[in-house]
């Protein structure tokens, strides 16, 4: 599946809000996962954004 750039950060950012919200009891594994998950998410979002700005029309 082809999708533009705008589209991947749109589900990128859909998805570290989901991670964000998780409201229910996790191991300190899990938890500790769930936060690199939304770092990841969040440095990917930084990324993504730069490219836009910087005019790519790529396809991811």
């Amino acid at each position: 599946m082809n999708c533009t750039i705008e589209q991947f950060e749109d589900v990128v950012a859909k998805f570290k809000l989901f991670t964000e919200s998780v409201n229910i009891q996790l191991s300190s594994e899990s938890e500790g996962l769930r936060q690199e998950l939304i770092v990841i998410c969040a440095e990917l979002l930084t990324t993504v954004r730069e490219e836009i700005e910087a005019g790519a029309d790529s396809i991811i």
